[in-house]
């Protein structure tokens, strides 16, 4: 007697009723044409990190759901449901990678020079610094708002910041992350009756520790610094304090090296319950100016901007964290 032929294909589709819209939790993650994941499925296309995607039904398999998804080109394909997360879930998520100082890639620009943004209780909040004379124009913080956009075809997340005032005109600033550098977009509106006409700017920015160049201690951004020199080493272990007026100064140690002009290390600062210990990052400059980002997991970063003294004893300068800021001196132990 012949045994029956068992069909491996076979699977059922059912109705997704869910209302909340689903995206790819990641880039190059396969749609496959049948919801297997066998090599010989074939893969209709891969997906972009933050991809939304439209789910038309719903399969139940042994290792897992899988969503039917309708493609824009009309085609139907399969993505395993482990692999997608709720949009809202997806954006929230997106806040970190926004977090620390992000500095402008055009050292003549006219716009904006330097960002800073950080996270506090799962918020995001951004401070935008704009080209004035003779030190750059704090612009002031407001809360970050994700959504999601896209960018020559391909999702990336996008901060939208509200409207800042500036009396004779409001600036709307839009902040787009993709693939690690941060492009801007300015829409400037003049309400002063001048008859000027709105324009809209747009730039680039990187990490400030990506590009080895330093806010300075006012918060603005060097323009035409030396190139770093690797003769300025600032490797070991450096002890000291930092002031906030009106507060006992706090203890903080680090232990830094360093590669050409890029810092890293480790960092420690007092704490009730114990230390607590935070990667350092930054950059030294050719002029003895030095950036030291001490960071830590859940909470806004802390920025040393300081000043390397000529016998490269000590370093002395400002500090910030979020909206609080006071003066620091290390010394070299």
């Amino acid at each position: 007697m012949q045994a029956p032929i068992v069909d491996a294909n076979r699977f059922d589709v059912l109705p997704y009723t869910a209302q909340q819209v689903i995206v790819a939790r990641e880039g190059e993650l396969n749609i496959r044409a049948l919801p297997f994941s066998r090599p010989d499925i074939a893969v209709v296309r891969q997906t972009f990190a933050g991809e939304t995607l439209n789910v038309v039904g719903l399969v139940n398999q042994l290792d897992g759901p899988w969503y039917q998804v309708q493609l824009a080109d009309g085609r139907v394909g399969y993505f395993k449901a482990s692999l997608a997360v709720p949009q809202s879930e997806y954006l929230t998520s997106s806040v970190g990678r926004f977090v620390g100082e992000w500095v402008t890639t055009d050292t003549a620009t006219r716009n904006l020079t330097h960002v800073s943004v950080r996270q506090a209780e799962g918020a995001g909040y951004v401070r935008v610094y704009g080209s004035c004379a003779p030190t750059d124009c704090d612009w002031g913080e407001t809360l970050l708002s994700i959504a999601s956009y896209e960018i020559e075809g391909r999702p990336a997340a996008v901060a939208t910041v509200a409207m800042y005032d500036h009396g004779f005109s409001e600036a709307t600033v839009l902040l787009i992350l993709d693939d690690g550098d941060m492009e801007y977009r300015v829409s400037t509106h003049f309400k002063d009756g001048s008859g000027r006409q709105d324009y809209e700017s747009t730039g680039s920015l990187r990490r400030a520790s990506d590009r080895g160049v330093a806010p300075s201690a006012s918060q603005t951004v060097e323009r035409g610094a030396a190139s770093a020199n690797p003769a300025i080493d600032i490797k070991g272990a450096w002890r000291g304090e930092f002031w906030r007026e009106g507060r006992r100064p706090t203890t903080v140690e680090m232990r830094v090296s360093t590669d050409g002009d890029q810092i890293s290390g480790t960092g420690s600062e007092p704490r009730l319950l114990g230390p607590l210990y935070l990667s350092v990052s930054g950059a030294v400059q050719a002029d003895r100016s030095v950036l030291l980002v001490m960071s830590a997991p859940g909470g806004p970063d802390i920025q040393y901007n300081g000043t390397l003294s000529d016998d490269g004893a000590t370093i002395a300068g400002e500090w910030r964290r979020g909206a609080n800021s006071g003066s620091f001196r290390l010394q070299r132990e």
